[in-house]
């Protein structure tokens, strides 16, 4: 995480700063505000997938500019303080980070159906691996995250705001292959 960091200009946020990831709401009115120069909260709340209130982007703007996460340039409009954000490298991922998975796995459910297959990817694989395939695997989302960050950055302009998920968990107990 902090090789993402440095290599891709980020903010590693710590303490107060994990607020951030306690509403998928958050991240969300953080990239989309700043592609939408001029909107009013109502026009922000209505491109939200799922649409949220005037209230709730309004509670969310005034959040994101007192933590410092977005700011208004002179001509009023949001601006980005960091362009990628990342919570650093943890062991343990702290309960708004998790909360924050949670709510972005149940937009995920929702976009199974909700979403065109034009507009989403979905794809899987079960398979069975060691602890040393497991760390691999691990390293190797690691480094595709940095391709996606950086593919993403390229461009300065946002029409869209997405969210990927990776996941890699276990679906059995491990077994014990001496036996």
């Amino acid at each position: 995480m902090l090789a993402i960091a440095d290599s891709h200009k980020a903010k590693i946020l710590e303490g107060d700063a994990f607020r951030f990831f306690e509403s998928w709401k958050n991240p969300v009115i953080r990239e989309l505000a700043p592609s939408m120069p001029g909107a009013k909260p109502l026009a922000l709340a209505h491109v939200c997938r799922p649409e949220i209130t005037a209230a709730e982007v309004s509670d969310v703007l005034n959040f994101l500019v007192k933590g410092g996460f977005l700011e208004k340039n002179d001509e009023g409009n949001y601006v980005q303080t960091d362009k990628s954000l990342t919570t650093g490298p943890m062991g343990v991922t702290p309960v708004a980070v998790r909360t924050m998975h949670r709510q972005m796995g149940e937009l995920a459910l929702e976009a199974i159906e909700g979403v065109a297959q034009d507009k989403r990817n979905f794809s899987g694989v079960t398979f069975g691996i060691t602890k040393d395939g497991y760390d691999e695997i691990v390293q190797e989302i690691a480094d595709c995250r940095k391709r996606v960050i950086a593919i993403a950055r390229k461009n300065a302009a946002t029409d869209e705001v997405y969210r990927l998920n990776m996941q890699l968990f276990p679906l059995t107990q491990k077994q014990d292959l001496k036996k």
